[in-house]
Order: C-alpha cells, then structure tokens, then sequence
C-alpha cells in the first residue's frame, strides 16, 4: 500500500511539474499531442503504453492534434513516419487520426510531426512504441484475464482484511512478475522468429516494391496516353480557331462587300435623284427659253409687218431693221446657250487644244460685246500684261468663259459704269479678271454662284435675259483645263471673277 501511495505521489508531482514547464512555454511552443489510442476499439489507458505489444489480427488507431502557443491559424499538415527495424515510409495528410491493420510481426516505432510549407515552421513530433508478437500479446492478454478473475473471487470471498491485503500484495507480485517474464518470453521469441519474419518482410517489401515499380509504369503509361489526348485536344482546338479566324475574316468580307453594295444603292439613288432634279432644270430651262424665243419671234413678225408697208420713211425702215437685227441676235444667243448646256452635261468635255495667246482672246471677246455695252454707255478697259506667255488651251472654250463673264459684268453694271479686264502671270499660272463696280453679290449669292441654274438675287439693270447656267458653264470649262474659277464681290460695290490656267498643260 505504501509502494502504491508513493508512486502516485510521484506521478502527481511529475505531472505538475510537466503542466507547469509547459504553461511557461505555451506561447512559443508547436508540439504534437496523442489524445486517445485504440486496439480494436477499446481505449487504451497510459499506463499501458509503455510496454504496449499488439497481435497481428489487432487493429491500431491514433487520435492526435498539433498544440501551439502561438494560437496558429494557418493551414498545416500531418506527417506519419513509421519504422518497422530498418524499414520506414512516411505519409503526409491533413486528417488527425490514422489507423493500421494486420501489421507483421516486428519492433515498431511510429513519429507523428505537423509542419506548414510555406512559413516553414515543424512541431515538435510525438513517438509511440510498440511491439507486434503474436505469442507475447496472447500471453499478457492470459495474464489480464487472470488478474480479472482473481479480483472478482476476492470480491465475492468472505475473508479478512489482512488476508485481502496479503492476497492483494500476492496479486501486485504475481502481476509484475508475470510481465516481466513474459517480456523475457517475449524477446527471447522474438529473437527466435527475428530471422524468419526478416526474410518474410523482406519478401513482402520485394513485393511491394516490384508493386510499386509496375503501379508507376501504369501511371507512367497513363500519363503518356492522357498527353496523346491532350495533344489532340490542342490540335482540334487550334483547328477550330483556324476556322472560327476563317469565318470571321470571311464575316468581314462580306461585311464590306455589303458596305459597298450600300454605297452603290446610295451613289445609285443620289444619281437618280440628281438626274431627276437635272430633268426638273432641263424642263424650267426649256419653258423659260421657249418663252424668250416666242416674245422675240413676235416682234420680229409684227416688224416684218410694217416693213411691208409703204408708208415708211427710208429711216423708219433702217430702225426696223436694226431692231430685227437685235431680235434675231438674242434668238440665236438663246439657241446657241441651249446647245452649250447639253454639250457640257454630257460626260466629258472635248477640248480641241492649242499653244494660244490669251490676250489675242480677251481681245475678241471685248470687240464683240462693244454693241452691249455701247447701248449702256459702259467703258470696258483691258490691263493686259505685255509678253504673257502662251498656254496649251482650247481657244473657243477659252473664249466662251471670257464671253460669259464680260457679258454678266456689262448685264449687271450700271449705265455710265466701267468694267475692267486684267490678265498676269506668274512661273506656273495665267490669271485673268473681270471685275466691275455694279450691283454686288450677297453671301448666299456667292456660294451658290458657279452652281447650275443658279438665279442669283440680284437683277440686270437694263432687263436683259439671263437662264442661271453661263457662270455653272464657266467653272466646268475652266476646270476642264485643269484650272480654278472663284469669285469676290460686295453688295452696293461690285464683283470680280478670277480664273486661272496652268501655262503647260498637265494632259
């Protein structure tokens, strides 16, 4: 009784000491701790533990948890490291309890750590020893049955304290000295079988081995065969994006050739509705000039009329004359205007060119409209340069552009007014003016000037005619030899209209 009262004591005093030591060293402490141990389900106690023997058929479970002071919070794994003699395998896992079953007959030693891979710290590890021997489980099993059954006979037996006390110390005797000649037993088999059990482990590790050589050919055959796979996966991949680019790239064809078939349908309707206003034009040209025939052709009828009569004096007939004249010279003016504007909206314009001087044309242009302007008292004065180098033009058109802007200046010029024509040059360009100080232009007037069938605001002072094309007629003919016309002019002070030539012709 006195040997079982100190050795509690003692085992109190060390476990104080050991909560004590380890209170101090929570807070930087990382260690493993074995919470519970099974053998076929029971639990067993740590008294037990130090000469723990199992048998072959017994079923082993752990139960452990990672203690830390530090209160970690991040993952971690468990390592199983298990040492038969001189054979050993680790396991590494996240679970906290493991399990073995029919393990062969051996000394074992099993090691239990937890480390985290990327703040690389490792727990202290905890140890469990044991032993697997078939004949020494079965005998210490022998001798806790006997303890058993001796402890409950001396319950149900009528015997004194001193007697229950000697047969106690008996039993305490009897227990110790049982275990410790079966552990005598127990390594004097094992040392027996050592050599027996070395050849067999050493057959089943072969075993294993060659297992575990023909399981990574396996794998290896696999992993080659899911690369084929994968390697034809990629292929039909990249053949799909090969046609998903194809079928775009043709989307985008298609999608400009739609672009172009819009602006085709666009142009088409734009031409249409161009060709329509152009008919509306051609039309309201027409009325207006079948009008301007029909009043001259009446008054050339009702002169014809008194010519045929002899009442008149020589003079009154030379009047008439004269004025039948004037009369029959703005019908063929008309005419003549008629068949310029249908040349002009023709497709292209012929040029008949020529090395030509264009002073020698302004020249002509100014003798015949001297009639015009002598009837307003107007002063045409020409500022001619003197060798103005020759141009590569065609004369008539040239001619008709001139003809067309000095005729609009002596229309819109007031009588007793001058109009002035200007020619210069310079390396590339021959320049020509007219300008004259009558009536003006207003802003919209001189954006829509060179545009056809123009009728601008203002009126000719002396109400001749005017049908809206001869300035549209000037900037086709002018553009057609590669130049430019434009105009500048203020309402109340007159206008001035420029065009130029290239001096060699770009054709």
């Amino acid at each position: 009784m006195k040997t079982n009262t100190f050795r509690n004591i003692s085992f109190f005093i060390i476990l104080c000491f050991l909560s004590f030591y380890n209170l101090l060293n929570a807070h930087d402490e990382r260690k493993i701790i074995i919470s519970k141990i099974s053998i076929n389900g029971d639990t067993i106690s740590k008294e037990k533990l130090t000469n723990l023997v199992l048998a072959t058929k017994d079923n082993l479970k752990v139960n452990y948890y990672l203690k830390s002071g530090n209160g970690d919070k991040t993952a971690f794994l468990f390592r199983i490291i298990i040492k038969q003699d001189t054979m050993e395998s680790s396991t590494t896992t996240s679970v906290n309890s493991f399990s073995y079953n029919s393990l062969p007959e051996g000394k074992y030693r099993i090691r239990i750590t937890a480390f985290d891979p990327r703040n690389q710290w490792t727990a202290e590890p905890a140890e469990l020893n044991f032993v697997v021997n078939d004949y020494t489980s079965s005998l210490l099993k022998e001798l806790e049955q006997t303890k058993a059954n001796l402890s409950k006979t001396s319950t149900d037996s009528s015997i004194n304290k001193d007697s229950l006390n000697f047969l106690n110390s008996s039993i305490l005797g009897i227990d110790i000295l049982s275990i410790i000649i079966g552990f005598i037993i127990g390594s004097l088999i094992f040392g027996t079988v050592f050599i027996i059990n070395k050849t067999s482990l050493n057959k089943k590790m072969k075993e294993q081995v060659m297992g575990d050589e023909e399981n990574i050919k396996k794998e290896k055959l696999q992993q080659n065969k899911l690369a084929v796979e994968n390697s034809n996966l990629r292929a039909e991949i990249a053949a799909l994006r090969g046609q998903i680019d194809a079928m775009q790239n043709r989307g985008e064809e298609l999608k400009g050739q739609n672009n172009d078939l819009k602006e085709t349908v666009d142009r088409l309707r734009k031409s249409q509705h161009e060709f329509e206003e152009l008919q509306t034009q051609k039309d309201d040209l027409f009325a207006v000039i079948i009008h301007d025939i029909k009043n001259p052709a009446a008054l050339i009828k009702s002169l014809v009329e008194l010519l045929r009569s002899y009442d008149l004096t020589a003079t009154e007939q030379q009047e008439i004359i004269e004025d039948i004249f004037e009369t029959t010279t703005k019908i063929v003016n008309l005419s003549q205007e008629v068949t310029r504007i249908l040349a002009l909206e023709s497709s292209t314009i012929h040029l008949r060119k020529e090395m030509c001087q264009l002073n020698d044309v302004i020249n002509d242009v100014q003798r015949r409209n001297t009639i015009a302007s002598s009837n307003k008292q107007i002063d045409v004065l020409l500022d001619l340069e003197e060798n103005l180098p020759e141009a590569m033009i065609d004369p008539q058109k040239i001619d008709e552009v001139l003809d067309n802007l000095l005729s609009n200046s002596i229309k819109f010029s007031h009588k007793g007014s001058q109009v002035r024509v200007k020619s210069y040059s310079d390396e590339k360009l021959i320049t020509v003016e007219v300008s004259d100080n009558g009536l003006g232009m207003s802003e919209d007037d001189i954006r829509q000037a060179f545009q056809r069938g123009t009728r601008l605001s203002a009126k000719p002072t002396a109400g001749e005619s005017t049908s809206g094309f001869g300035l549209w007629v000037v900037k086709k003919l002018v553009e057609a030899h590669n130049g430019k016309v434009w105009v500048r002019s203020v309402i109340g002070k007159g206008s001035t209209f420029y065009f130029n030539l290239p001096i060699i012709s770009n054709d």
